[in-house]
């Protein structure tokens, strides 16, 4: 009865092979295979819950297929059961090592979780085996251009074109990595080229639409977006095709349309990443640190630690998400003595790597790592952190280099235990455009607080409150600098900076722009161009839109950085 429900199955006959499945079942409801077979069926008609109980019960009654266990993650991958497709996976391949189907996915599955190094290693152990494997090079250029590799995306991308060459979304992916490194001409040619292939594809369309925009072409952009065959859009890609039409409105002042397209953007990337804002998780570690570390905690650490004297040492640009802080990096690594290292997660790994010998997380496990007045540990991992920095370039003749990692102002005590000596360069906006610029960027990897406004500000406020309870608490080498300063007075406030951070003057600051180092942030773009006053007082354009109180949230913050809260667009300053 099994190898005539098999039969059947393959044959198309799902539903009278389904009966047979059920009638076994009634007989034997042990039985492994049917109860996986029958699991296949339900999951091709697209009823997942039950699909994955079948297989999953299969399993549990001693199936030992590698094929079984492909098929039941990828069911629990469909239903968001992230963590159990992972281990469902490892089985596979700890059954069949050769199961590339299986590690490919499980590198995707890594890929979407924002674990990019562990992607990286499954898709190489892939291409060993498989070097055609075009998939495999196609993910591997994504998983670069997420760590901000772009010179590598763009490689491996055109080494999956190689492989296959008509493959309209590898050049469509191609043309979108050279738009992010600001090759328009090659990113033009490539997205026609997809067009070409696939008229209406929907990430082709959207690099055309960039390229309009950058060309001050909204009009033109939007009519490229019109064009968009959405049987070609992903759900990734819709959340940038809303994005895209929401900047493009935004710059021909049809606001209102625009803010709606970014809600729609939100409401597409929170759908797509399954995962909502967990404000109590976001905030706890800020609770920490503030009953943690006091003066006197603080200057009880710093007596157990001597500084070794090292260069190149780190200035940390820091900042809320979409304040500045690509720019200041950008001025800064046009000196001559200072170099840029991007957006570093080097003190977040520190920090999760802080655990006692009982378990203890950071902060209170520095009790016991500096127990006796021995701060081995924490200079250790100064070194380490050090070393990371020198691996990841050539530094050399360098006095100073940029780490730009924007929430690096929510772990300013360990960068003041680790290096005391860094500048700390902490780049402030108008909370209001702050706040807006965030729900208006499409991140498709953390910042869950950005899917709404008000999130939005929370997320803000807290963050502003934390940084002020630091300063307090820690003896920082600290320079705060507003947005809006540096663009109304740039060679005073450049001037200021660079004297802060201790080296002399370098014009070739005030031309930032000519910087032949591409940054790698969603402010790419903006950074190429000389410094403009269009993004001052934005929010004014969307004052309507956002509720009240939201407004009353931010206020407080937005008069303690020295800000007003207009109510109107036409309001006298």
């Amino acid at each position: 009865m099994l190898r005539e429900a098999f039969t059947l199955q393959q044959n198309g006959q799902a539903a009278q092979a389904a009966v047979l499945y059920q009638r076994i079942l009634q007989s034997q409801p042990r039985h492994p295979e049917a109860h996986y077979l029958l699991g296949f069926i339900e999951y091709q008609a697209g009823n997942l819950t039950q699909a994955a109980d079948l297989m999953g019960k299969a399993l549990e009654l001693g199936l030992t297929d590698a094929a079984a266990h492909y098929h039941y993650a990828v069911v629990l991958l469909q239903l968001l059961r992230a963590a159990e497709a992972i281990a469902q996976l490892q089985l596979a391949l700890a059954k069949k090592p050769d199961f590339d189907d299986a590690r490919v996915n499980l590198a995707n599955i890594y890929f979407e979780l924002g674990s990019f190094n562990e992607a990286e290693r499954l898709y190489r152990a892939t291409l060993v085996r498989q070097p055609e494997n075009w998939k495999a090079y196609h993910n591997l250029a994504h998983v670069f251009y997420y760590l901000g590799n772009i010179d590598e995306a763009i490689r491996y991308f055109e080494q999956a074109i190689q492989i296959v060459p008509q493959y309209a979304e590898a050049h469509a992916s191609l043309a979108t990595m050279l738009e992010v490194n600001n090759q328009l001409v090659e990113a033009e040619r490539e997205a026609l080229r997809t067009l070409e292939l696939q008229p209406g594809n929907a990430s082709a369309s959207v690099v055309i639409a960039k390229i309009l925009r950058r060309g001050e072409k909204p009009g033109e952009a939007l009519a490229a977006l019109d064009k968009i065959d959405f049987n070609t859009a992903t759900q990734r890609t819709l959340i940038t095709i809303w994005n895209e039409r929401g900047q493009n409105l935004d710059r021909m002042a049809r606001y209102r349309e625009a803010f709606d397209a970014f809600a729609q953007s939100k409401q597409a990337l929170a759908a797509f990443r399954g995962r909502p804002y967990n404000k109590k998780e976001r905030e706890h570690p800020l609770d920490e640190a503030e009953a943690y570390f006091t003066r006197a905690k603080t200057a009880q650490l710093v007596k157990t630690l001597h500084y070794p004297s090292t260069l190149p040492l780190p200035v940390f640009v820091v900042g809320f998400l979409r304040s500045g802080t690509t720019l200041v990096e950008q001025i800064l690594s046009s000196h001559r003595d200072i170099a840029a290292a991007g957006e570093l997660e080097l003190t977040l790994q520190i920090e999760q790597g802080l655990v006692d010998r009982q378990g203890t997380a950071y902060p209170r496990s520095l009790d016991s790592l500096v127990t006796d007045g021995d701060g081995t540990i924490l200079m250790a991992r100064r070194e380490q952190y050090l070393r990371d920095l020198a691996a990841l370039a050539d530094y050399s003749g360098k006095k100073w280099v940029v780490d730009k990692l924007p929430f690096n102002m929510l772990h300013l005590p360990l960068i003041r235990l680790l290096f005391p000596e860094s500048p700390i360069i902490h780049v402030v906006r108008h909370p209001l455009d702050t706040v807006l610029s965030c729900f208006f960027q499409a991140f498709l990897h953390e910042h869950e607080w950005s899917y709404t406004v008000q999130d939005a500000a929370e997320h803000y406020v807290r963050a502003v409150r934390h940084v002020e309870r630091m300063k307090e608490a820690l003896d920082l080498r600290y320079m705060q600098i507003r947005y809006e300063d540096l663009v109304a007075d740039p060679q005073t406030k450049v001037r200021s900076l660079l004297s802060f951070v201790g080296v002399n003057w370098d014009p070739n600051c005030l031309k930032f722009y000519e910087n032949k180092r591409v940054a790698r942030t969603a402010s790419y773009e903006q950074v190429t161009r000389q410094l403009y006053s269009s993004s001052v007082n934005r929010y004014l354009n969307y004052i309507d839109m956002i509720d009240e109180e939201t407004l009353s949230l931010l206020e407080p913050v937005i008069v303690s950085l020295g800000y007003e809260l207009k109510r109107s667009k036409n309001a006298v300053s």
